[in-house]
Parts: C-alpha cells; sequence; structure tokens
C-alpha cells in the first residue's frame, strides 16, 4: 500500500477518511474483535496458512462500503487486490488487504426449505438486504479453538452467531461444509460456506421464537442493537429461484429487497450437496 499509494499509515489515513465521508459506517462499527486473516493458500495442500487481525483492517480493505473508494488519485482500494494490468486477484501472500476469513451458513429444514432473513438498517454490513442466518466473521479467539480441528473451529463460530442473532445454536458435528472461495464484491475476501439442516419443526415452535424474544417491541425502533429485523420461510421451489438468473422471479421471492450474492452462492451450494 505505501508503494502504491504513498501513504505511510494507511488503515488511520482511510479511517479518518471514512469518517468524514461515511460517519453512519463508522458509527454502525461498536466493537473491533480479532479475526482470523488468511495470509497464504497452498493448492497442492490445499492448506491455509492463519493469523490474527482486527476487524478494522477488513472495514478499510475488504469491506463492500469502501472497497470503490479512491485513496489516491487514479486508484481505489479494489485496485490493490488485484494484479496490474490482467486484473487477476493477488495471492493472499501478496496481497495488502486484510483478507479476514468468512463463515456463513444456510439453515434448511429436512431438505423442504429454510430460513432467510432481513438485516437491520442499523448494521455495517449488508444493512437492509437479505441474508442467510450465521454469516459473519471466524474469530480468532473462537471457544475451542485450540482443541478442535479447523472444520470445527469454523462451525463453532456460525453457532455462536445463530445463538447471538437467533437464540438456537447447534454443536459442530451438525454442520456440514461445502467449500471455501473468494468474494469478488469484497476484493477476493476469503470465505466459508456450510450447511446446517434441522428438524423442519423448529422453525415455527423453536427458531422464529426464541429469535422474537431477541428483539425489542415492534412499537419501538427494533433495529437498533439487533442484527436482523424479520425472519422468513423459504420452500425449495423458491430456493431454486433464488440462485437462478430469473431476477423478476428472485424480486417476487425476496419481495423486493436486495438478496447477498454471498447467501446466494452459500445456497447454491447447498442445493447441490442435497441432491446428492
Amino acid at each position: 500500500i505505501k508503494e502504491k499509494c504513498q501513504i505511510e499509515n494507511y488503515k488511520q489515513e482511510i479511517w479518518k477518511k471514512l469518517q468524514e465521508e461515511k460517519p453512519q459506517f463508522i458509527a454502525a462499527i461498536d466493537r473491533d474483535p480479532l479475526l482470523v486473516r488468511v495470509r497464504a493458500w497452498d493448492p497442492e495442500s490445499r492448506s491455509l496458512e492463519l493469523q490474527p487481525a482486527y476487524y478494522t483492517d477488513q472495514a478499510v480493505t475488504n469491506h463492500q462500503e469502501i472497497i470503490e473508494t479512491k485513496i489516491c488519485s487514479d486508484k481505489t482500494i479494489d485496485s490493490l487486490s488485484k494484479e496490474e494490468p490482467q486484473g487477476k486477484l493477488l495471492d493472499f501472500g501478496k496481497s495488502p488487504m486484510a483478507n479476514t476469513l468468512g463463515i456463513s451458513c444456510v439453515v434448511t429444514f429436512e431438505d423442504k426449505g429454510g430460513v432467510l432473513a432481513y438485516r437491520s438498517r442499523s448494521v455495517a454490513f449488508g444493512p437492509e438486504q437479505i441474508e442467510g442466518l450465521g454469516s459473519g466473521a471466524l474469530e480468532w479467539t473462537e471457544l475451542g479453538r485450540w482443541e478442535r480441528d479447523f472444520k470445527s473451529w469454523c462451525a463453532g463460530g456460525i453457532s455462536r452467531k445463530l445463538e447471538e442473532e437467533i437464540g438456537n445454536g447447534a454443536s459442530p458435528e451438525q454442520f456440514v461444509y461445502l467449500g471455501l472461495a473468494r468474494d469478488l464484491q469484497c476484493a477476493g475476501k476469503p470465505q466459508m460456506f456450510f450447511l446446517l439442516n434441522r428438524d423442519e419443526k423448529v422453525f415455527d415452535g423453536g427458531i422464529y421464537s426464541q429469535w422474537a424474544t431477541y428483539t425489542p417491541p415492534k412499537i419501538l425502533d427494533y433495529n437498533l442493537q439487533t442484527e436482523f429485523r424479520d425472519l422468513f420461510y423459504f420452500s425449495m421451489e423458491e430456493a431454486k429461484c433464488l440462485v437462478g438468473s430469473d431476477t423478476g422471479a428472485i424480486s417476487r421471492v425476496t419481495k423486493g429487497a436486495v438478496i447477498s450474492d454471498e447467501f446466494r452462492m452459500n445456497l447454491a451450494l447447498a442445493l447441490q450437496y442435497l441432491k446428492k
């Protein structure tokens, strides 16, 4: 970053810029946990090299809110993640981006459907868009970090997110690992995808009612300090629409709300797995 843009203290300078230009985004960041950064990927051994990084490192590099921000006369933050002039994503070991490891999960019920969530307007990432449950970043200090294998570490992180967001987690062995990809909308940020297939009866009698106990009364501003403003069920037929290319069909299922590409990718992998 210093060589490309002559910015001595990149994080501090970009943080000041965001405070001036995107104060609402900065205001939505109320904690700075230590996350897991992918430092390198070895395709031959299919192994990741990891190290800690702060959430605010991601906020000034890989975050959707800022990757198109101009940081010098002719460069955007997104351009730092790519080779010149080909435009190919840099390897993790050569990339100046934070590249914190994202974890995402599709929750389905007896292979008959699943749950989507409308995100609150107050969150920093993807406000007011539709997302799956249990999406977030893997934290370096997840419980059991040193006793579990890597898959269980990630699954434990998703379970924590589910507990925080809907009051209903799961044990690590219940999660099915689906794949690892790089998110092009977030400058090649690494993302791990999982599936959690639950008892269908859990939704009305369990997940939805448990989530509702975590939300303030709807007569108040229930977007404040809550991840989601509503949950809704989708059928497997609707799931097929959501991963398709018919924008009209997608809009009808989501009732006009924007749905994240991260969730669509996760759902596509889940549907492929459930066909087996």
